[in-house]
């Protein structure tokens, strides 16, 4: 715990994320990365454990309603392993589906299908699948790149 910070009860952490996360998410009822952090600072900070802490942020966005960006990433991370080839490369059609169970995910939320695709394209890369390319169609994955403006 930090010097001047004093220890929270369970409940009091609850109020105060729910207090943050109204305050940080209202607009788009979304947590980002830099937003998590944050979050889990003020737990820190109160004497919580970085477990405890995570799974309060969890619990106080799942009964209100909000998407907490390191969960979706987990799940498209599950979903491009699961339909990836042995080789961990993945077909335009399987990175589409992603896009479309990744939006699910976010549907409450004020992500656009842009904000998916680079979404998906960015866990793809940290977990090294690898596209396959057509070769009449040409690069799928580079073209799609270049149009989000992340190439």
């Amino acid at each position: 715990m930090f010097a001047g910070a004093t220890p929270m009860s369970p409940e009091e952490l609850q109020s105060r994320y729910v207090a943050e996360i109204e305050k940080r998410g209202v607009d788009d009822k979304y947590i980002d990365g830099v937003e998590e952090r944050e979050l889990m600072q003020i737990a820190i900070q109160h004497g919580f454990s970085t477990d405890r802490a995570r799974t309060f942020l969890a619990d106080v966005c799942r009964e209100r309603g909000y998407v907490i960006e390191a969960v979706v990433v987990q799940q498209i991370r599950e979903k491009l392993l699961a339909k990836a080839r042995r080789n961990r490369a993945i077909r335009q059609s399987a990175f589409e589906s992603v896009v479309r169970e990744a939006s699910n995910l976010v549907g409450c939320t004020t992500r656009t299908e842009g904000d998916v695709r680079k979404l998906v394209m960015t866990t793809m890369d940290d977990s090294g699948i690898a596209r396959i390319k057509k070769w009449w169609g040409g690069d799928w994955y580079s073209r799609m790149k270049r149009d989000l403006g992340l190439a």
